[in-house]
């Protein structure tokens, strides 16, 4: 695992390339659909880290699973694959019912959504 994770500190929080890939969906003139999707992922994400710590306190496999998956998908869609790389570790063990890692990737998430937020208010 922690091997997993050394591989994926070399590339970039946010792969602007998928940002890229959102804003051609844009017509010209409309509001940014990219500021509007980073918006409700920065939102989100807080009580979804929260059912993580939480599910992780409590041994609760099921529940970080299920955070996770949602975290996973919105994440990769907005390009912050290292992110997305631990929540599906995450949902990967939770859904067989390993929770023996869950606290150490719940930290690098944690980690991780920082770096991303970060990015995200530097790109605006």
């Amino acid at each position: 695992m922690s091997e997993l994770l050394a591989s994926l500190a070399s590339h970039p929080s946010v792969d602007p390339a998928a940002l890229n890939e959102l804003k051609a969906f844009q017509d010209e003139g409309d509001d940014d659909i990219v500021a509007e999707l980073i918006g409700i992922f920065l939102d989100d994400c807080p009580g979804r880290l929260e059912s993580i710590r939480h599910g992780v306190e409590n041994d609760d496999a099921a529940e970080i699973a299920s955070a996770a998956h949602a975290l996973k998908s919105s994440s990769a869609q907005l390009g912050a694959l290292r992110m997305s790389a631990i929540c599906q570790m995450l949902e990967s063990d939770g859904k067989a019912g390993k929770t023996d890692n869950a606290a150490e990737l719940s930290s690098e998430l944690l980690d991780e959504f920082e770096r991303v937020r970060q990015q995200f208010s530097a790109d605006d």
